[in-house]
């Protein structure tokens, strides 16, 4: 019984693990998934839109009201690089197969990905 319940259990970290490690860093297996991903890796790299946001501090989370955004070269180099990944990985998700809040959250991701991978060429 012992030996069962082991085997469950492992079972279930390694299928815990997998899904941590897909959302991370590989490709999210929704689109619902890809966007929440997205926008959290996207507002943690500018700690001026969540002291704007006001959404951590709620929780006593203040480490980076003391920072400013880093717009260096290099920094936006490394923004634009996500962005054209996110929207390589966008594309990879049938929008016809998207319904409703998906469907929408799809065109207006498209769109904000789009829009500031042009303005930031725009202005280099």
């Amino acid at each position: 019984m012992k030996r069962i319940v082991r085997v469950v259990l492992l079972l279930t970290l390694a299928t815990v693990v997998a899904y941590v490690v897909n959302l991370v860093w590989l490709q999210p297996l929704s689109a619902h998934q890809f966007f929440n991903r997205s926008f959290i890796l996207f507002a943690l790299n500018k700690p001026e839109m969540l002291s704007e946001l006001g959404v951590l501090e709620q929780f006593g989370i203040t480490f980076h009201q003391d920072d400013f955004d880093d717009e260096s070269e290099s920094a936006v180099d490394r923004d634009i690089a996500k962005v054209k990944e996110n929207i390589r990985i966008l594309e990879s998700y049938d929008r016809r197969a998207l319904t409703g809040q998906e469907a929408l959250s799809y065109d207006i991701f498209s769109w904000f990905t789009r829009t500031n991978l042009r303005t930031a060429d725009e202005f280099r």
